[in-house]
């Protein structure tokens, strides 16, 4: 058996090696950006996307919050100097960077704003509500714990402002409007590294229950699980209160959902955030 000097240089090392590649993901994410960037756009290119997309929506961490947690008690902040050096006006505005995040850029150059500001942001004119907004919380991650230490929002919680932000849109601008944004919108998401780095590799409860490698599914599952409530919402916007339990239906039996416990963590998600459907009749994995 490994001695535990042993097995802190091992974990020393698999912490070295997760964070290079995920460095790595990053960089590769940076370069994809740069390329779509640097495409010249067509005659009516602009205009082209602006007619297809109607708004950015941005889910995750540090890398894409733009000042989300300003007004909350955390570590994960960056409402201050050096932070915005090269921002206009030179402004720390919550962003962790010296100038824009990924975010911004994206929202750019798809023609939609220059700046893609937090959900929680002050004041937020409705002009800002229509063409998109940022729920990401810098420390945040799809595992639960992962928010907890920094008092970061959890992609769960997240979730719950994108609910938050619909019923708000909806009370300005109607129900047709508010459809109308929600189902033409584009959707990223940046998020992971912090359930790795500030929570797998920093504290002892994960690797307990966890090894590496079980960890990473459940990671895996969790990215499903946010990805289908989210498609889910959506999906509300387009299918009318009549169809929703049909669609309900034919979801569950889906392959991608025919592992018990995946169907569990879905439509457990579903029922906390759609209470006015009682999921649980039609999920037949749960007694």
């Amino acid at each position: 058996a490994d001695t535990p000097t042993e097995l802190l240089v091992r974990s020393q090392a698999m912490a070295s090696l997760y964070r290079g590649v995920l460095a790595g993901l990053a960089l590769l994410f940076m370069n994809l950006l740069l390329i779509l960037m640097a495409r010249p756009p067509s005659a009516d290119g602009a205009s082209t996307a602006k007619s297809k997309i109607s708004a950015v929506f941005v889910f995750g961490d540090s890398i894409v919050d733009p000042g989300n947690d300003n007004h909350r008690l955390t570590e994960a902040k960056a409402d201050f100097p050096p932070y915005g050096q090269d921002f206009p006006g030179g402004k720390a505005t919550g962003r962790f960077s010296n100038g824009k995040v990924p975010g911004d850029m994206l929202a750019s150059r798809l023609g939609i704003k220059e700046l893609l500001p937090p959900y929680l942001g002050d004041d937020l004119p409705i002009s800002e509500l229509l063409t998109g907004v940022v729920f990401a919380s810098g420390g945040g991650g799809y595992d639960p714990f992962t928010s907890i230490p920094v008092n970061a929002r959890s992609s769960t919680e997240q979730l719950g402002l994108f609910l938050k932000y619909k019923e708000r849109l909806k009370a300005s601008v109607g129900e047709d409007e508010m459809t109308r944004v929600i189902s033409e919108g584009i959707y990223f998401t940046v998020m992971g590294a912090n359930d790795l780095v500030n929570n797998y590799f920093t504290f002892p409860l994960r690797p307990h229950q966890y090894n590496l490698p079980s960890y990473v599914k459940f990671l895996v599952s969790s990215a499903v699980n946010f990805t289908m409530v989210r498609v889910f919402i959506k999906t509300l916007n387009l299918l009318g209160n009549s169809q929703c339990h049909s669609f309900l239906k034919k979801l569950v039996w889906l392959p991608l959902f025919q592992q018990s416990s995946r169907a569990h963590l879905v439509l457990q998600n579903f029922e906390v955030l759609c209470i006015s459907f009682k999921l649980k009749h039609y999920n037949p994995f749960v007694s």
